[in-house]
């Protein structure tokens, strides 16, 4: 895998500027502190462009819920690269014969006015799950009286290249989706428009091909950007 200093090594040779380095991603100035920042940023504008890439999918988080306990905060699943949950994802009993999908309530405010929330009858096998929206705890209702075995699905947060040896998520073979946005910057920065627009022609190019693959909200005009409520697969 290409790492965050190669990419601005061949980002320098992509667009010809002139001397070398940069010589690392740290404590650089110049055309070589510019260069290392348009790469960082083309990778983190590719990827928040979508919530749903199929790269920065984790298909199975294993939730080990106890009896009497409904809450679990990212903290208690040790979740330290959570960026949001998968809609639907959420199973109990995974891998076993009585395997049930889960009930996901999208709209907490309607959860705190309804029955499940209100009633009295709060105790039992687990039927449904709330995403709080304040912190992405999960709520399961109802409270569980046996510990129960859950399985679920998230979306890793974007996380900004940083280091000389850090490495994108996205993959490799799309490369130049991430070189030719940075010259986009590149040409941004010398007020180009004939190098902008050619650095905009290949990008899209290449977004096309990133997306087409690994982007399923992807409808081809670059407008959608919802998310799609697909079951995680339990196996």
């Amino acid at each position: 895998m290409s790492t965050y200093l190669e990419k601005c090594q061949k980002l320098r040779k992509l667009v010809g500027i002139s001397g070398s380095g940069p010589a690392a991603v740290t404590e650089q100035s110049g055309m070589n502190e510019k260069i290392t920042i348009w790469i960082a940023d083309a990778d983190e504008w590719i990827i928040r462009k979508w919530e749903d890439w199929s790269f920065m999918l984790e298909s199975k988080k294993i939730i080990s819920a106890i009896a009497g306990t409904s809450t679990y905060t990212l903290s208690d699943l040790s979740l330290t690269d959570h960026g949001r949950w998968r809609r639907g994802s959420f199973a109990r009993n995974p891998g076993t014969g009585s395997v049930q999908k889960l009930t996901q309530i999208l709209n907490y405010d309607d959860y705190l006015k309804s029955d499940e929330y209100l009633g009295e009858a709060q105790t039992g096998p687990i039927e449904k799950v709330i995403v709080r929206p304040s912190d992405d705890a999960v709520i399961f209702w109802p409270t569980p009286t046996a510990d129960t075995t859950v399985w679920a699905a998230y979306y890793k947060k974007v996380t900004r290249l940083a280091a000389d040896t850090s490495v994108s998520p996205i993959p490799e073979r799309f490369d130049s989706a991430t070189l030719n946005r940075a010259k986009m910057f590149y040409a941004e920065f010398l007020e180009d428009t004939s190098l902008y627009a050619s650095a905009e022609k290949d990008f899209e190019r290449d977004m096309l091909r990133l997306e087409s693959k690994h982007a399923p909200s992807f409808d081809g005009n670059y407008m959608s950007n919802n998310d799609i409520d697909e079951d995680i697969v339990v196996e």
